[in-house]
């Protein structure tokens, strides 16, 4: 080990507490993203699953046209994927939620409408819809390396101002390239973890029941 004997001044402490600070923020950086990513979690279903109704109405309507269509494809309702809204407010005529008439399929965007489902107005109603756990993944992760940053910043300052009580200074604390490498590694898991994230947040897994 490459060590040399030498005066330290009292700025070399200031320099060792600098250093460990900002593996600190970085550490942090960690965290803030790891609670971002937890943050979007709960409100994402991990797939969503429909069925239809022709009597009465859905027990759990289909909560957006988007939805809408997504589920009319999946479930070959119509031919096209977008539901038309049918500007119904509070009709009795037509069911609430997401339905298929005529070979269309319409969303009661307006809201309120109070009929039932039928033959000739099928209602397309959700099935389930699970939690998406796969996202807590690539949040743990992240969450794992802002300790692993911590763990690793906190020894290499002990060691460091363990050398310096000593009166000794380690010529590799001042190009730390196994420091360099291991953020570069820890980086790289954030970014990919957050697209990931992404990426699975706006899969729905639709499927039919």
């Amino acid at each position: 080990m490459e060590t040399a004997a030498a005066k330290i001044e009292p700025k070399a402490w200031f320099s060792a507490e600098r250093t460990f600070l900002h593996w600190a923020k970085i550490a942090m950086v960690f965290a803030t993203m790891s609670a971002l990513q937890l943050s979007g979690v709960g409100d994402v279903p991990d797939s969503w699953k429909y069925g239809v109704e022709t009597t009465g109405a859905c027990p759990i309507p289909v909560p957006t046209g988007e939805q809408c269509a997504r589920a009319g494809a999946a479930m070959s309702l119509v031919h096209g994927r977008a539901a038309i809204g049918d500007d119904l407010v509070g009709s009795a005529l037509a069911p609430p939620g997401c339905y298929a008439e005529a070979g269309m399929l319409l969303f009661n965007n307006g809201g309120g409408n109070t009929g039932s489902c039928s033959a000739s107005q099928v209602c397309v109603c959700v099935v389930t819809a699970e939690q998406k756990w796969c996202l807590f993944v690539p949040a743990a992760v992240v969450g794992l390396s802002s300790v692993l940053v911590l763990v690793y910043a906190y020894r290499r300052h002990m060691r460091q101002t363990g050398y310096m009580l000593e009166g000794q200074i380690r010529m590799k604390d001042f190009a730390d390239k196994l420091g360099a490498c291991f953020l570069a590694v820890f980086l790289t898991i954030g970014i990919v973890s957050m697209i990931g994230s992404t990426m699975l947040a706006h899969y729905d897994g639709t499927a039919t029941a």
